[in-house]
């Protein structure tokens, strides 16, 4: 399944737009240096497109600050968003 296909069953699923942390790696995921740079990437993103809901579809990448507790961290940078 194609990526842009696998966003719009996302969004159909649930009525109401939601950002993946996948899609925020496929798009600015070259350009991030650290897990704080991420995280900020999905506050800006989350505040920018007004998003609702945030699914963590995908572990982010092994940055050298990574968190054990990234998931959570990743849902509080959304969260505070809103």
């Amino acid at each position: 399944m194609n990526w842009q296909r696998h966003k719009q069953l996302l969004v159909f699923k649930q009525g109401k737009p939601m950002l993946s942390l996948s899609e925020i790696l496929l798009t600015e995921g070259t350009e991030l240096t650290s897990f704080d740079e991420l995280k900020a990437c999905v506050q800006k993103t989350a505040i920018t497109r007004g998003e609702l809901f945030f699914n963590v579809d995908i572990e982010p990448p092994a940055f050298s600050d990574r968190p054990n507790d990234w998931h959570d961290q990743l849902n509080i940078a959304f969260e505070s968003a809103r």
